[in-house]
């Protein structure tokens, strides 16, 4: 475990690390739970605890941290918070206090009170701004062939479409303007609250380590999705059985999607039936 990838691993990354190192282990013959759910869940608890503890949920999952790897709690409060600085639609609020020198996610609104202040989170508009700049950047052609195949009010996921058709080589240029021109954006909301020198290079500095590890975030999700995933479920369908690999494709999806920034999570495409289904639950 000391050689997983992240301090942390979801429930469906645990399940198939031990199909992979020990695939004749029956653990739910182990715990007395045949069918149903909470066997792995009592596994960990009871035979990995020297190994495993619960820290949470990532999604529909439970997440864990690796005993002696790093402190998990941090990592993950540092990503939520970019993760909220970017999301107009979220519904938390971004939060410094003054006083401490910190910044803050939580569902309460800033206190005046306590001296606190609130940070106003990136809107759509700035979004689109944002996209809008990049293709201004590219070269002529690149640029041309964006905006001659762009329709008016194109959804996030059209527009990279187009761009890895028409203009491929932007696509690897896009994360790196899009976190640099996000990260200046935080900077402006920063310096506007006019917060003395020492405070304010605090919460830059903490504004970084946010960035660094929501990046972290994503790059492990998308590891998952793209490489272990497919492999894991190949070799192991038929022995682990479709209801286990269906759980684990929904727990790397769950994992997936915490991450997703809000265009991406605006581009996603979910059946009506399903939304309407869930709210009837």
């Amino acid at each position: 475990m000391q050689n997983w990838h992240s301090p942390t691993i979801t429930g469906g990354q645990l399940f198939y690390l031990m199909q992979t190192v020990a695939p004749q282990l029956d653990f739910r013959e182990v715990v007395g739970i045949r069918v149903g759910p909470g066997a792995l869940t009592k596994f960990a608890e009871t035979h990995l605890a020297d190994t495993v503890k619960r820290i949470g949920n990532q999604g529909g999952d439970i997440l864990y941290h690796i005993v002696g790897r790093g402190e998990p709690h941090r990592d993950i409060e540092l990503a939520a918070l970019w993760k909220n600085f970017v999301s107009p639609s979220s519904p938390l609020h971004l939060i410094v206090e003054v006083e401490n020198q910190k910044l803050t996610s939580r569902a309460t609104p800033a206190s005046n009170d306590k001296g606190e202040v609130e940070i106003q989170k990136v809107s759509s508009q700035e979004h689109d701004e944002i996209r809008a700049k990049f293709v201004e950047s590219l070269p002529a052609h690149d640029a041309a062939a964006m905006n001659e195949n762009l329709r008016e009010g194109a959804s996030f996921t059209e527009w990279m479409a187009v761009m890895k058709e028409r203009a491929p080589d932007a696509t690897r240029k896009w994360g790196v303007f899009r976190r640099d021109h996000l990260s200046a954006l935080f900077a402006e909301r920063i310096e506007a609250l006019n917060l003395d020198p020492a405070t304010r290079d605090n919460l830059f500095a903490q504004a970084k380590a946010a960035l660094r590890a929501a990046n972290e975030k994503q790059r492990e999700a998308k590891a998952n999705a793209e490489s272990s995933l497919p492999k894991n479920i190949a070799q192991k369908s038929g022995s682990v059985g479709q209801s286990s690999s269906l759980h684990a494709v929904r727990s790397l999806a769950h994992a997936a999607v915490d991450v997703m920034g809000y265009e991406e999570l605006r581009s996603l495409r979910v059946p009506l039936g399903m939304i309407i289904d869930s709210l009837k639950a």
